[in-house]
């Protein structure tokens, strides 16, 4: 393992980049390309911000971030756990947002339970898929092992895209209005 101490050039903070080094080399400069393993120290950054999701959850944004943050400082144990939580977080607000009634019901119920009840014929199927990945990380054995910690990552940023679209389309149609009551 070869590890550089490097310093940002926006920010001046200094953090370590570990790079890893093929067995029975001596000498790094032998080696054409080194494979970059991780980022130890220096400033997070957020991936994740959009303005519709922020109103439905800003729980969701601080989780998944946080999640993002974890997987950059290499703690790869309790990243897809993070995915999976920012996930119940963003579904569980959204289904709040629009049945405000229910409000202690579903934060009580499975996340399951509240995808089947509140969410919309055409995506529950990706919520539900993306919640048996997030499981998949929390349990001892993988039912899924063909998917990775970037697909569940994906996964739930389709989810959010989804959700968003569906908060878009209900703000336009509330704002259109016939004029005429001629179609």
């Amino acid at each position: 393992m070869v590890v550089l101490v490097c310093q940002c050039p926006c920010c001046d903070n200094v953090f370590f980049v570990n790079y890893v080094v093929p067995h029975g080399v001596f000498n790094i400069y032998d080696v054409p390309m080194l494979g970059f393993e991780q980022i130890i120290g220096g400033h997070a950054v957020d991936v994740y911000y959009d303005e519709t999701i922020a109103t439905i959850s800003s729980d969701f944004i601080k989780i998944f971030n946080d999640s993002c943050i974890a997987e950059q400082e290499g703690c790869k144990s309790i990243v897809g756990l993070g995915y999976r939580r920012a996930l119940e977080f963003l579904v569980k607000d959204y289904a709040i947002k629009f049945n405000d009634k229910d409000k202690e019901e579903i934060a009580v119920m499975h996340l399951s339970d509240v995808i089947k009840k509140y969410l919309d014929s055409q995506t529950q199927e990706l919520f539900k898929k993306t919640t048996w990945i997030g499981n998949d990380y929390s349990h001892y054995s993988k039912e899924y092992e063909n998917i990775d910690i970037d697909d569940l990552k994906q996964l739930v940023l389709l989810s959010a895209d989804a959700i968003k679209k569906d908060v878009k389309i209900r703000e336009y149609m509330s704002k259109i209005k016939h004029k005429s009551n001629k179609e």
